[in-house]
């Protein structure tokens, strides 16, 4: 999970390079307003808009226009930016915005320098075309309704890129006592595909507090990718209804996630797939204390499915790969808990292997001969194997219930099924360590047997080295190397370097004691992570 620094880094490195001019605005109070924005202020791709620190009643910004290699940014202006005191009914916007990044990594020293807060109202509504626009870098604190509010085009897809919007990404933000934290589309189940997402990416973000029904509530989102997200202490006032904290109608990767506390199904999936048959995956996750109903949840409506599957465009049904996560500390309270609840697939596959189970259903007596692995509301049982349960944590091996890491000796331990996508774990330790994966969200890992082979590269082709005075190591890559981070065993940042455009980089690490780390490298679009033991004063 430290590589959130690194890809704040990795940010302000492109907006340095690419940016041709800087266009301050504001005064550090009142409303902004910039309905032709490219226009009024004299845009080009690649340049930025700084707003200056102070405090802001209104924001509205609209027509913007960067190109993939030259996107326009909007930061903050060297300070701490804030919105509050919007009127009633009242939120920031963001209307056809295409190759846009909105961050608040303008300012050395704060990560977060936009922050919403204490808005009666949403903080950020996104409109119009907004194809590969990034929001990120931002705080959202104490906001009434959903946060950010995506209404796409009211044009229906019909198979042509331009019916649709790709590429968003919403990275590194906080939420804090708010709505929905990110809430796209129209809930309603129908095939008319208005408003469709394809290739949305969520990731690093914290959410905590919340009492919106759903974290990500994601409606007709094709390939999602939601990842590497905190969410806690979600719907505490919460008594009657029955929310998904990151709830995908449409397919895509839900993994690497942490969940505690929460009211509802960690992760519901109302599963379609655009143009052919979909898949969700739900792996290496941490789903804990969940207040209400299973962890994860498999489902398919007859009303998503297009009848005529032969023309395109069309919806069609959904297959499921639940593997690789722990799950525990569930209430049954009013509906029969397990890991997974698994309901009509209109004849999709659902697949539940390598997940591992503690204390579900924790308000009823424990029976050796229930299903704790899944709750069958489906005529057809899923395909499951090398799943793990036991009334507590202990009995698995598993150091305690809120972390979940495994102890030597336990029974997880190189236990599961090996499969072409869980190739690290929860925090990023490759697998296989030993002779196959562990069950679970975790894998073992022991200095008596580490495996440094395993990279998320298709082609493995970085290499590290001794760098050039002892105290250094020297990254290369066959791609341009965006930055190199090193974290401890349980996450902790150690240290982290940007790029330097090239495929080589050397890292300083002549200060960490002798230990193993892990070492995470971003190049290119790509992320490897490398477990390497004696870091130190003498080198690797």
């Amino acid at each position: 999970m430290r590589k959130t620094t690194l890809l704040i880094l990795s940010v302000l490195a492109c907006i340095h390079s690419v940016a041709a001019k800087k266009v301050s605005v504001g005064t550090g109070s009142g409303s902004l307003s910039y309905p032709n924005a490219q226009t009024t202020l004299g845009l080009s791709p690649g340049d930025t808009i700084a707003i200056k620190p102070g405090t802001y009643s209104g924001l509205s910004i609209g027509n913007l226009r960067g190109t993939p290699q030259a996107k326009v940014v909007i930061t903050n202006g060297g300070g701490l930016v804030e919105f509050a005191n919007f009127c009633s009914g009242c939120s920031a916007s963001l209307t056809d915005a295409v190759n846009v990044i909105f961050t608040g990594s303008g300012a050395p020293g704060i990560a977060q320098g936009f922050s919403f807060h204490d808005l009666p109202y949403r903080a950020l509504q996104l409109g119009g075309e907004m194809d590969s626009t990034t929001i990120s870098d931002c705080r959202f604190a104490n906001v009434v309704d959903n946060v950010i509010r995506i209404n796409p085009s009211s044009v229906p897809y019909d198979g042509m890129p331009g019916t649709l919007t790709s590429g968003m990404k919403f990275l590194r933000n906080s939420f804090q006592n708010c709505g929905n934290a990110v809430d796209w589309g129209n809930y309603a189940g129908t095939t008319d595909q208005l408003g469709v997402g394809r290739d949305i990416e969520i990731a690093y973000n914290t959410v905590d507090s919340c009492q919106g029904g759903e974290a990500f509530r994601l409606n007709k989102v094709y390939r999602a990718n939601v990842h590497h997200n905190t969410i806690t202490n979600m719907g505490l006032a919460l008594t009657t209804s029955h929310p998904g904290i990151v709830m995908l109608r449409g397919d895509g990767d839900i993994h690497h996630n942490y969940f505690h506390n929460v009211w509802g199904v960690c992760a519901r999936g109302f599963g379609a797939g655009l143009d052919g048959i979909g898949e969700i995956r739900v792996h290496d996750n941490l789903f804990l204390g969940s207040r209400k109903y299973s962890a994860v949840e498999a489902q398919t409506f007859s009303t998503d499915v297009s009848s005529d599957t032969t023309v395109t465009p069309h919806v069609g049904i959904c297959n499921y790969r639940v593997f690789n996560n722990t799950m525990g500390n569930q209430s049954a309270r009013d509906f029969t808990a397990a890991m997974v609840d698994v309901y009509t697939l209109m004849g999709a596959k659902c697949e539940i292997r390598n997940n591992l189970g503690f204390n579900i259903a924790k308000d009823k007596a424990y029976s050796p001969t229930s299903n704790y692995v899944y709750n069958l509301e489906n005529p057809n049982p899923p395909d499951t194997s090398n799943n793990l349960y036991r009334p507590n944590f202990s009995e698995l091996g598993l150091a305690d219930s809120l972390d979940c890491k495994l102890l030597p000796g336990s029974i997880a331990i190189d236990k599961g099924v090996t499969s072409s996508f869980v190739v690290d774990d929860y925090a990023g330790v490759p697998r296989p360590q030993g002779s196959a994966p562990d069950i679970g969200a975790r894998e073992f890992i022991s200095t008596a047997r580490v495996n440094t082979s395993q990279s998320h590269f298709a082609d493995a082709g970085i290499r590290i080295a001794s760098g050039s005075d002892g105290r250094r190591i020297q990254v290369s890559a066959p791609y341009r190397i965006d930055g190199v981070s090193i974290r401890s065993l349980d996450g902790h940042s150690l240290t982290s370097r940007p790029g330097n455009g090239t495929g080589a980089l050397e890292i300083d690490v002549g200060r960490l004691p002798q230990a193993l780390y892990l070492v995470t490298i971003h190049s290119a679009g790509r992320v490897a992570t490398r477990l390497l033991p004696q870091a130190g004063a003498t080198g690797f």
